[in-house]
């Protein structure tokens, strides 16, 4: 090549949209590790250095072209499952003993108020068209702050969030924003939208759970699990409740108002919680976490695209 050499060529190809996936394999003569650092960051799936045999090119090959499919399928599944899920599958086989684990997490369940009151507006196809484009700019919200999804429920979304104190912090301010692109919503769409939130702290069970001839879920479940989503039902209409739990942990960053104890179904011990008020350094800390999204993110509302809002 007169007038770039390999690596210069590669870096050229990551660069381009189209071929930012194109899985590449160098043939080169420089072994140092510097070399092999510097080719690994532009984004090369193997090199080969010279010289080498028919057999070992075909197997790198072999072994670039299965990665690159199980990364595809590792993306298409993940339109359907938690990213959990997808990385549990990715680490085991159909051999491996089914793993329980005891994490901390803090649990968010939302939800739309009323939601079959506005769905007997539309219809069937609209309900569907607005509940998918509902859902996209909520996760929208929720991935701002690195929350996983572990579900959606009817009209529900069930996300958690790790880091403790951190994550806690961070599910109120998700919650905050999903309230707060609710306005924009309603002008766009012409329904009145309403949703609740509830918000919970504490140990639960990440489990691979379902039947070994169907279906099999990896997903969080306890007690815990079920407090978040009780509260949530409890909320008020464009409020977020959170429990005690929850509240001790981010006590100096947000400002609440007490509610009685709760009597919780399924719940022996009543439960205090608060409905919370404002949140302090909640601009500074959206965009602190907006800087940290890939370059390449950019926010999208399919809502409009749906209802023909200019």
């Amino acid at each position: 090549m007169p007038y770039v050499d390999g690596l210069e060529l590669c870096s050229r190809i990551r660069q381009s949209n189209k071929f930012e996936n194109l899985p590449i394999i160098i043939e080169t003569s420089k072994n140092s590790r510097v070399e092999q650092v510097k080719i690994r960051s532009i984004g090369i799936q193997a090199f080969i250095t010279k010289p080498f045999s028919p057999d070992r090119m075909i197997a790198e090959v072999e072994r670039v072209l299965a990665e690159a499919r199980l990364k595809n399928n590792q993306n298409a599944m993940r339109y359907y499952l938690p990213d959990a899920t997808v990385s549990h599958i990715s680490r085991t086989n159909k051999n491996t003993i089914p793993k329980a684990e005891d994490k901390f997490r803090t649990l968010l369940f939302s939800d739309i108020v009323q939601f079959t009151r506005i769905s007997d507006q539309l219809s069937s196809r609209k309900v569907v068209d607005f509940l998918n484009a509902y859902f996209d700019r909520m996760v929208e919200e929720l991935m701002l702050f690195n929350a996983t999804i572990d579900k959606f429920i009817g009209d529900g979304i069930f996300a958690s969030f790790s880091e403790q104190e951190e994550g806690a912090f961070r599910a109120v301010c998700a919650a905050a924003a999903m309230l707060k692109a609710l306005p924009e919503l309603r002008l766009i769409t012409g329904l009145d939208i309403h949703m609740r939130v509830g918000i919970h702290s504490g140990h639960v069970i990440l489990g691979d759970i379902g039947s070994h001839h169907s279906r099999r879920d990896f997903t969080l479940i306890g007690d815990n699990v079920n407090i978040a989503n009780r509260l949530e039902h409890l909320a008020k209409r464009d409020g977020i409740l959170i429990s005690h739990a929850t509240y001790k942990m981010i006590q100096d960053r947000v400002t609440v108002i007490s509610m009685p104890p709760l009597k919780l179904k399924g719940i022996k011990e009543p439960i205090q919680a608060y409905l919370l008020k404002s949140i302090k350094s909640y601009h500074s800390f959206s965009k602190i976490m907006a800087t940290k999204l890939s370059p390449d993110s950019h926010r999208k509302n399919s809502i409009e695209t749906i209802f023909g809002a200019n």
